[in-house]
Order: C-alpha cells, then sequence, then structure tokens
C-alpha cells in the first residue's frame, strides 16, 4: 500500500490501498459525492504516465505507468497528489 504524507486534511482520512501492479484506490465514504465538485491533480513526469479519477462517491482510481505503458509499481516516489471537494 502507498506511503501518504498528509499536508492538509479537511475531508477526512482516506486509505490508500495497492489492489494490482500499478493500481491503487483510495477509498473515504461518501467523500467524493458530486463529479462536477471533485477536483483532483497529480504532478508530473518527464517518464511514467499517471491517471487518477473519480470512480464513485467513495472511491478514487490512481493507475501508474511506466513509459511503455506497462502498469508499473515504484513509480509515484514524491509524487504530488491534490484532491478537493467543493
Amino acid at each position: 500500500d502507498p506511503t501518504v504524507t498528509v499536508l492538509e486534511n479537511t475531508i477526512g482520512d482516506i486509505v490508500w490501498t495497492r489492489f494490482a501492479v500499478g493500481s491503487y484506490l483510495a477509498t473515504l465514504t461518501g467523500a467524493f459525492p458530486d463529479q462536477d465538485k471533485t477536483y483532483l491533480l497529480i504532478g508530473k513526469s518527464n517518464q511514467n504516465f499517471f491517471d487518477l479519477y473519480r470512480a464513485n462517491s467513495d472511491e478514487l482510481y490512481l493507475l501508474s505507468s511506466d513509459p511503455l505503458n506497462v502498469l508499473s509499481d515504484n513509480l509515484l516516489v514524491s509524487t504530488t497528489i491534490e484532491i478537493r471537494t467543493y
């Protein structure tokens, strides 16, 4: 499972879980109720690809791929993720 450093938290404790190679789930019941009011930002990489998106009102999915677009672990080191809800 990913190790998280939280700088500010106003929505509750999100639980991050690795569910497959390069695939992660962020869970917090009811934290993401409206897709139009959920803002997700993930840092860029010159070589790797990251995809962060809202799955439903309780979950976000994060995928990390290497330059060949193969899902891979250990690519998120020092990557900034920002999650806002309005």
